[in-house]
């Protein structure tokens, strides 16, 4: 198994890299070259800035036994027809059961925020909070550990 993470935007990778490194599992971190992360532990895959080419890039390299961190639903249908396991970054895992759902809610999201395109529509009005990231963190450490 290795820890793949879709790291544009992605929070909690220092977080990520303790676990990784804990349970002796190879972590590699996604990002354009817009953004720039160094480190000791896990590996670094630049890519070309623009449009899906860390998603795309993510997915060619990623393999079965594999542990996907990213937020994109699109990206996660993919990985998830390749039988790699995917989990968002609150925690909750997507699999073949739950994925349909989470697509169209991102469609419905998407029709909507067209339908109004002279009005502004804000995103999520909170940040991330400690309970997501808590909630992340012990699912996390629960499939490196169990390594399933």
């Amino acid at each position: 198994m290795r820890l793949l993470v879709d790291g544009d935007g992605c929070p909690d990778i220092a977080d990520m890299k303790n676990l990784a490194k804990k349970y002796d599992i190879p972590m590699i971190v996604y990002i354009d070259y817009a953004h720039q992360l160094h480190d000791d532990y896990f590996q670094t895959i630049y890519c070309e800035v623009g449009n899906d080419s860390v998603d795309m890039r993510l997915f060619n390299d990623s393999q079965k036994d594999d542990l996907v961190i990213t937020q994109d639903y699109g990206l996660a249908s993919l990985l998830i027809s390749k039988n790699v396991q995917v989990m968002h970054i609150s925690g909750k895992t997507l699999d073949k059961d739950n994925i349909d759902f989470y697509i169209n809610s991102r469609y419905q999201s998407a029709k909507a925020r067209h339908s109004h395109a002279k009005t502004h529509l804000k995103g999520p009005k909170k940040k991330r909070t400690a309970q997501t990231t808590n909630n992340f963190i012990k699912n996390l450490n629960r499939k490196l550990r169990n390594k399933t």
